[in-house]
């Protein structure tokens, strides 16, 4: 049988892939910026509650666990030097300066401005490490899942604070960041207009309650506005406190009172006495002198699992506001000495 004749398939032409016209091209997405998480104005006592309502019903039955916070890129801790040190102060200068005179009002929202802060960082690194040489003890006694920091005031300015603050961000940069409270009368100064955009806020219980369930360390100055306007024959000895309600709110927010004391700030800024502005006195001091800083953290006094059911307790408070202050009065006399 003859076979049949093998058909060739037919040669296919190839297929050119060509790219889409060239469009314009989309912009990349903004990296997120990262924005400090808002504390919630909540209040846990209500503002109609009297006032002998006990402290254990300031926190609700079952406390909210804190939300997720995004992590923070870390800051540079280069010291500035030559003309960055130069920008670092002009900077930092006028970024305070225009904070100054935009004056917050005292019945506004309390915060943090990350931009200020960014402009100030630079100048803050370059006074904590080379102008005030602060030297720093005890920073790894600050417990981690968040405390009370009960620091005395040094100068004549509220400047513990943000000292507190680049101390445990150069030597803990895992916790979280340091917020302080002051009084109000501090707060209404052009001085504390300024201290509330770095992180400051008003000394009440409901603040207190916020931070504190934010597993922050938070700053506590019981001596008020006296630790200010210390004398320089007096500046060795602590005022006596203005509130110990403090105690009550760790024993309540079950967490520890870690005293600090805080040592060079009253040769930096020395109260040389009040000059009227308006209806307050604000304290007179002269432009940061080059003496340096100490700051002592001591060993966390924690109250027991108990302490909340005690927190109305009028003699558990003396006690432990005692307590405190003892501490902080023997770690200043030997970092004095």
């Amino acid at each position: 049988v003859p076979e049949a004749p093998v058909r060739a398939s037919p040669v296919r032409p190839a297929v050119r892939h060509t790219a889409p016209p060239p469009g314009p091209r989309a912009s990349p997405a903004p990296a997120p910026r990262y924005e400090e998480p808002t504390v919630s104005r909540e209040a846990p006592l209500p503002e109609e509650a009297p006032a002998t309502v006990p402290y254990a019903a300031a926190l609700r039955e079952e406390p909210t666990p804190p939300s997720a916070v995004p992590v923070r890129a870390e800051a540079s801790w280069d010291v500035p030097r030559g003309a960055d040190a130069v920008r670092a102060v002009v900077g930092g200068l006028w970024g305070a300066a225009k904070a100054l005179a935009q004056r917050v009002p005292t019945d506004a929202p309390w915060g943090r401005d990350e931009g200020l802060a960014r402009a100030l960082h630079p100048l803050g690194v370059l006074l904590f490490e080379r102008y005030w040489r602060v030297h720093v003890e005890g920073a790894e006694l600050v417990p981690a899942e968040g405390c009370l920091l009960v620091a005395n005031h040094s100068g004549a300015l509220p400047l513990g604070g943000p000292v507190l603050g680049l101390a445990l961000e150069r030597h803990r940069p895992e916790l979280e960041r340091v917020r302080w409270v002051l009084g109000a009368e501090v707060l209404r100064t052009p001085v504390g207009s300024l201290g509330r955009r770095l992180g400051a806020a008003e000394h009440t219980r409901e603040n207190l309650f916020a931070l504190l369930a934010e597993r922050r360390p938070v700053v506590v100055f019981p001596e008020g506005q006296a630790g200010l306007m210390r004398s320089f024959a007096g500046q060795r000895q602590l005022k006596p406190f203005a509130v110990d309600d403090y105690v009550a709110i760790a024993a309540v927010a079950q967490v520890p009172i870690v005293p600090v004391a805080i040592v060079g700030g009253e040769r930096a800024f020395p109260y040389l006495g009040t000059v009227p502005l308006g209806e307050r006195q604000v304290p007179l001091t002269v432009p940061p002198l080059p003496v340096q800083w100490r700051v002592r953290f001591g060993r966390p006094i924690r109250l027991g699992s108990n302490a909340a059911a005690r927190a109305d307790d009028r003699q558990f408070v003396e006690q432990q506001n005692a307590a405190v202050r003892d501490a902080i009065t023997a770690m200043l006399h030997e970092l004095w000495a």
